[in-house]
């Protein structure tokens, strides 16, 4: 039987029962590890930008299927006006356990992507905060203040797993996924995700400059 979600997707194939994953119906009650699964580990996704934004939703689309004991979140992004952004950055990381910097070339200045790295890396662990690049190399952060985290490439197919693996291993122990099934999940869903990020379409309003109304003739 296959492992489906509540709308009737197959997540992996060879598991003996028909049931749904994270926010559907729990697992059997003879299984005996439900309350385990209920159990989830919070993903942050910080973006900004119209790009980013949309890297991030992709994540928060297929990154459960990969690990199902993670619930990916999606900042606030470019929070209104009146709030303060360590307030509401403190209350969105509460809970969190990994968090994911949406990098791309349009946002890697602005202040907000820096500010958020670093509150992630005050209540995650600098160890546990990864920024993702979309369009961008890896020397882009060099000389950059996110030049002290670790950053994973997002189109590239390998060091994408390597993320995945991180995450899964951040994991308490009884929520790990074994690390065969972990690659066979991935291995699966990597087609979709990649589908979806070679679909993103940059928004032309955004500019690769410090200002929203300064662009470049790149």
């Amino acid at each position: 039987a296959a492992f489906r979600t509540a709308g009737n997707r197959p997540l992996f194939a060879a598991l003996p029962t028909d049931v749904h994953y994270l926010g559907g119906p729990a697992w059997p009650p003879d299984c005996g590890r439900m309350h385990e699964w209920r159990l989830v580990m919070k993903v942050f996704l910080s973006w900004s930008g119209s790009t980013s934004k949309q890297v991030a939703v992709s994540l928060r689309k297929w990154l459960p299927y990969m690990i199902q004991s993670i619930e990916p979140f999606i900042s606030s992004g470019d929070i209104s006006k009146g709030d303060t952004w360590s307030d509401v950055l403190a209350h969105e990381l509460s809970d969190a356990a990994y968090g994911i910097i949406c990098v791309t070339p349009y946002n890697v200045s602005k202040p907000w992507m820096i500010f958020e790295a670093g509150a992630m890396s005050h209540y995650v662990g600098r160890s546990c905060v990864t920024p993702l690049l979309f369009d961008l190399s890896m020397t882009t952060l060099d000389h950059g203040p996110l030049a002290q985290f670790q950053a994973t490439d997002l189109k590239d197919r390998n060091d994408f797993f390597r993320l995945i693996t991180s995450i899964n291993r951040a994991a308490k122990i009884e929520r790990h996924l074994d690390e065969e099934l972990l690659e066979d999940n991935f291995n699966f869903w990597w087609t979709k995700l990649s589908d979806d990020i070679r679909n993103i379409r940059p928004d032309p309003d955004e500019t690769h400059t410090f200002y929203n109304w300064l662009s470049t003739f790149d």
